[in-house]
C-alpha cells in the first residue's frame, strides 16, 4: 500500500481539490484525487500497487484538463527535468508513507516556506496600440496558462494587476493578452529575462512579499509612484486629439493646483515633462517637435492621475 500525505501549504486550493497526476499511473488531473476531510491543510490518498511498483507523477491544484494547475518544482532536487519535471516513487518495496508538500521538494508536511510571498504583478499597457479586453500573467507559476491569472484594471489607468501567493524559488513568466492572442516578445540578453531552450522570457526569484511593475513589451520599469495615486476621468481633456502641431490641455475646474505633465511615446518613453503653476487652467502642448505616432499625457495633481492618448500625423 502506498500512501500520499500532501501539504497544501500557503496554495489557495482549488474548489475540486488537490490530485496526484501522471506518469502513467496515475492519469490525468482530476482522475486521483486526494481528500482533506478534517480540513488540517494535509491531503491523503491510499492506493495499492504491486511490489516494485515504480513511476513518475506530480500533483494538480483542481481538475485542468490542459494541466495548467500542475505544481511547479522544476529546479528543486525531487524534480526530474528530463520528465516533465515531475517527481519519482520506487521502486515500492513495501508499505510505504510518501509526505511532502504542494510545490515543494520537502520529505513533511510541514509546509512553511521562509522564502514565501505575497507578489503584485503590474504591467503598464498605456504603450499598447491595439484593442484588447483583459491582460493575463502566464508562467512557470502556472505551466504557462493563458487564462488562470487575468490581470484587472479597476481604476482605469491603463497599470493593470493582479497578486499571487507564491513559494519560495524562480520564476519565468510574461504578460499576455486575451489568452495569447498577443504576447511579450523578448531578446536573449535583455536584461529582465532569463533564456531556457530558446525561450527568452521574464525571470524574477522570489523570497518573501514583493511587487514588479513592467511597461509592456520592455524592461522599463513603470513610472515610480503614478500606480499609487487616485484615478480621476475629470483632471483634464485634450482639444484636439488628433493633433498636428499643438493641442490643448484643458484641466478640470477642481484642480487648481500645482500640476506635473508627462508626455510618454508609443513604447513608454519620456519624451516631454512639464511643472504648471497652480492657478492654470489651460496648457498648450506643441507637438511641432514630435514625430508622427501615438503618445500619451499623463497629469497628475492632489493626489490624482489621469492619463489620455493624442496621435500626431501631419499627412
Amino acid at each position: 500500500m502506498i500512501t500520499i500525505e500532501l501539504g497544501e501549504g500557503a496554495i489557495t486550493v482549488d474548489e475540486t481539490g488537490l490530485y496526484i497526476a501522471g506518469g502513467g499511473n496515475f492519469g490525468g488531473p482530476g482522475d486521483y484525487p486526494l481528500n482533506d476531510d478534517d480540513g488540517d491543510g494535509v491531503w491523503t490518498l491510499t492506493i495499492e500497487r504491486p511490489v516494485n511498483f515504480s513511476s513518475f507523477y506530480t500533483f494538480t491544484n483542481g481538475a485542468c484538463p490542459d494541466w495548467s494547475c500542475k505544481e511547479n518544482i522544476a529546479g528543486q532536487d525531487c524534480a526530474n527535468p528530463d520528465n516533465f519535471n515531475d517527481r519519482f516513487m520506487g521502486p515500492i518495496t513495501q508499505d510505504t508513507t510518501i509526505a511532502t508538500c504542494f510545490g515543494l521538494c520537502y520529505t513533511s508536511t510541514d509546509c512553511s516556506d521562509p522564502n514565501a510571498g505575497d507578489i503584485t504583478f503590474e504591467v503598464d499597457m498605456n504603450s499598447y496600440a491595439n484593442a484588447f479586453t483583459t491582460v493575463y500573467l502566464s508562467g512557470t507559476m502556472n505551466g504557462w496558462s493563458g487564462d488562470a491569472n487575468p490581470l484587472s484594471d479597476d481604476d482605469g489607468d491603463g497599470v493593470w494587476t493582479t497578486t499571487l501567493p507564491l513559494n519560495g524559488g524562480q520564476y519565468e513568466y510574461k504578460f499576455q493578452v486575451d489568452g495569447w492572442a498577443d504576447q511579450e516578445l523578448f531578446n536573449e540578453g535583455d536584461p529582465c529575462t532569463v533564456t531556457n531552450g530558446g525561450f527568452t522570457n521574464r525571470f524574477m526569484e522570489v523570497m518573501g512579499d514583493a511587487s514588479v511593475c513592467w511597461i509592456w513589451n520592455t524592461c522599463s520599469e513603470c513610472s515610480v509612484g503614478t500606480n499609487d495615486l487616485d484615478y480621476a476621468d475629470n483632471l483634464f481633456e485634450v482639444r484636439p486629439t488628433l493633433v498636428q502641431n499643438e493641442t490643448q490641455v484643458l484641466f478640470g475646474a477642481n484642480f487648481t493646483d500645482f500640476k506635473t505633465l508627462h508626455v510618454f511615446n508609443a513604447i513608454g518613453q519620456l519624451v516631454e515633462a512639464v511643472e504648471i503653476p497652480a492657478g492654470t487652467d489651460r496648457f498648450t502642448l506643441d507637438a511641432a517637435q514630435l514625430e508622427d505616432g501615438l503618445y500619451f499625457i499623463n497629469v497628475e495633481t492632489q493626489g490624482m492621475q489621469q492619463t489620455q492618448r493624442i496621435i500626431v500625423n501631419r499627412k
